[in-house]
């Protein structure tokens, strides 16, 4: 049987996934939008300025941790609602 610890890391795991996923799409969108430019593919490359790296790389690791965190947030909603408890930590 598995324990409910383990359950939660699961969900918590394929949660924190997809918001990274839905986060990383929204942020190429927001970049493109805003600068009228596809984002740079690969920031440390040769050609690719170091303002627009460093931007970049600092818009990347800010949107990629908000998705993250509203991700495992609503999973652990879901999580009380279903159970009536707090995840197991």
């Amino acid at each position: 049987m598995v324990s409910k610890k383990m359950k939660w890391r699961v969900i918590e795991v394929a949660a924190g996934m997809v918001g990274a996923a839905v986060a990383e799409k929204a942020i190429e969108k927001g970049w493109s939008a805003a600068s009228g430019k596809k984002p740079p593919a690969t920031p440390g490359a040769r050609g690719v300025r170091w303002k627009q790296a460093i931007l970049w790389a600092g818009a990347t690791g800010v949107v990629l941790a908000v998705g993250r965190l509203l991700a495992t947030g609503a999973a652990s909603a879901g999580w009380r609602k279903a159970t009536g408890r707090k995840p197991p930590r």
